[in-house]
């Protein structure tokens, strides 16, 4: 080129001058132009040489939402509910949660769960290599995420009547079972109208049945749990 000789250098986006003359305004604007689009090329192949990065994490009462920093696919495996585990953290006593579905769109992957606990902190588990950018590159590590529940506070969970004698009572997190502020305790139970509760057994650490004297078909019962605590010690 008239004026002057570009001599590459060793790295693709930096070049060395030599001046041989008159610089003329074109020749530079020439030059500039060259410079960018190696530079731009260089750049756009770092971008596509990593694979998705987790940013957020959010809950609703039945769904985990994760938002990646760009657009994610999902091998055979992810789109399986059993490959994703939501359990309480250490030192919790929440119900643990199942994960039911799985579901992505551009930058979101999406949880639907059982019902979670307010206030629970819980632990996901993100599966090695069941995400991937759109170009294949994977997440090479499980990622853990502790999430804080966003579901019911309510300490019961469901009632449900078995037979005319026979309750299933959920709580939404591990209470205490036995003692005076057991849930094994029939006197912890009351039910209006009034009718006696005549034991209780657990069935697992949020679950107990309660047998009862004989209900009458078609009357509406409230069930009344009192003086009962969770593992910490704290009231139902």
């Amino acid at each position: 080129m008239a004026g002057w000789h570009v001599i590459p250098a060793l790295r693709q986006t930096r070049v060395s001058l030599v001046h041989r003359g008159t610089w003329g305004s074109s020749s530079v604007s020439a030059l500039v132009g060259r410079i960018s689009i190696r530079q731009s090329v260089v750049e756009g192949l770092a971008t596509v040489t990593k694979g998705p990065s987790l940013q957020t994490a959010t809950t609703t009462s039945q769904q985990v939402q994760l938002v990646f920093d760009q657009n994610v696919a999902l091998t055979g495996v992810a789109t399986a509910a059993s490959s994703w585990t939501m359990t309480p953290s250490t030192g919790s006593t929440g119900v643990p949660v199942t994960v039911t579905g799985v579901s992505v769109s551009s930058k979101t992957v999406t949880l639907t769960t059982t019902v979670q606990t307010g206030g629970q902190r819980y632990t996901l588990v993100i599966p090695a290599s069941v995400i991937s950018a759109v170009n294949g590159l994977p997440m090479t590590t499980a990622s853990t995420q502790v999430l804080v529940g966003s579901g019911t506070t309510t300490p019961i969970l469901a009632v449900t009547a078995v037979d005319a004698e026979t309750l299933i009572v959920v709580f939404s997190r591990v209470v205490q079972a036995t003692g005076s502020n057991g849930a094994l305790n029939a006197s912890n139970w009351s039910l209006s109208p009034s009718i006696a509760v005549l034991s209780v057994t657990q069935v697992s650490p949020t679950t107990f049945q309660l047998k009862t004297a004989q209900q009458s078909t078609g009357t509406l019962y409230t069930l009344t749990a009192s003086g009962i605590v969770d593992l910490a010690g704290n009231p139902i």
